[in-house]
């Protein structure tokens, strides 16, 4: 009953209720004794999943920031934790920060294209380019034979006007 009034509260956009009723959850947990909320998938972590939806659509920074940091903590597998906190960082204009968590992120799902995107946005935005193309080198030295990495590397070897480098990575 708690669940569905969760998920009713969440497709209703109440995201404050939803998360009042996800600590209902919460509080149940260590109460349950037949195993109906684990054959639901209802673990604490799931839960703390749930709270971080909900609490980044109520616009609630800090109780998301608490839901990541503890999933982080507990090694949860979801590259979307570091990409919103990230995000909330920036937010919060705080870019050293956001920076860290998209690296944290980028150590621990190293193929993820959204924190890949993510690692490369903040790069141009912060303006440091000559960052962002170390980095694009490095990886393809390595073997790398992404085609969308070597558009990037075109791209800002075109913006620097070397244009002779510019045509041998689009041609790549």
């Amino acid at each position: 009953y708690v669940l569905r009034k969760c998920y009713e509260a969440n497709n209703n956009k109440q995201f404050d209720k939803a998360m009042h009723y996800a600590t209902i959850l919460f509080d149940c947990l260590p109460y349950e004794y037949n195993g109906t909320l684990k054959q639901l998938n209802i673990t604490k972590e799931q839960l703390s999943s749930l709270m971080v939806t909900f609490a980044i659509s109520a616009g609630n920074n800090a109780v998301a920031k608490d839901y990541i940091q503890k999933l982080i903590d507990v090694n949860y597998k979801d590259a979307s934790l570091y990409l919103n906190m990230a995000e909330i960082c920036r937010s919060e204009g705080n870019y050293d920060k956001q920076l860290s968590f998209i690296e944290l992120g980028r150590s621990r799902f190293d193929d993820n294209k959204a924190l890949i995107g993510a690692e490369i946005e903040y790069y141009i935005k912060q303006n440091k380019i000559d960052v962002l193309l170390e980095k694009v080198n490095k990886v393809i030295e390595q073997g790398s034979d992404d085609e969308v990495l070597y558009f990037i590397q075109g791209k800002i070897y075109q913006d620097k006007k070397e244009l002779d480098k510019a045509e041998q990575s689009y041609k790549k």
